[in-house]
């Protein structure tokens, strides 16, 4: 009854800041001006001027992984909710914009799911591995294995400002396998997926543990690149 009471009451848009009913963290408004991932390559899901289109990177070189799945553009307020989750903690933040994604994925024959792991100097530095708490979230609607497949042994720099090569050498040798084998189809999870760099090495790995098809789910995608 009391649940049931405190759920009637009116909460705080994390958006706009105004008192709503709605059922999520956002107001009916906030949530509809969410930036959408409405076209978005079919591979790497890199937006596109129109839907279905294989992005020119993706057709000259194929990624190892066989396709992205992000519902938002890593932008405006998908990027500043996406900011509060991942360095100030806030998980209200993030329960605004998974939910899109487990329905996106639910097509999917998935086995397992595996998380990009972080380094043990960001995951004291946070208090939490952001991909991990998100990879708990999407499996327990299936009931999906959660496995900590990979470990991230050395603390690279910050990827944000660098360029896509800059990206690519930064994680170069980064993450390790920590565990011999998973099943034939997995997903990869993240919170935003921009150059591919950290996907694609991370579905090589998982690839030489016998993975046949990796997909990569994620929060967000970023904007395409000049």
């Amino acid at each position: 009854m009391l649940r049931h009471l405190l759920h009637r009451l009116p909460r705080t848009c994390l958006c706009c800041h105004s008192l709503h009913r709605e059922t999520g963290p956002l107001c009916a408004a906030c949530a509809t001006a969410l930036p959408r991932n409405q076209n978005p390559c079919s591979r790497c899901a890199e937006p596109q001027a129109m839907a279905g289109q294989l992005c020119a990177r993706c057709q000259k070189k194929p990624p190892p992984f066989q396709q992205v799945i992000a519902p938002w553009i890593y932008e405006d307020a998908v990027a500043r909710l996406i900011q509060r989750f991942k360095f100030s903690g806030e998980l209200a933040a993030a329960d605004a914009l998974w939910p899109a994604l487990a329905e996106a994925m639910s097509p999917l024959d998935i086995a397992a799911l595996v998380p990009v792991p972080v380094h043990d100097h960001r995951h004291h530095e946070r208090g939490f591995n952001q991909a991990l708490w998100l990879a708990d979230r999407l499996a327990r609607p299936g009931r999906l294995p959660v496995l900590e497949a990979l470990h991230k042994h050395r603390n690279t720099a910050d990827q944000v400002g660098l360029t896509r090569s800059q990206r690519q050498k930064n994680l170069r040798h980064a993450f390790r396998l920590s565990r011999p084998t998973v099943p034939e189809c997995v997903a990869l999870v993240d919170d935003v997926v921009s150059s591919t760099a950290t996907a694609s090495q991370c579905s090589r790995l998982l690839k030489q543990a016998g993975a046949r098809q990796v997909y990569v789910l994620a929060l967000a995608r970023t904007p395409r690149e000049n």
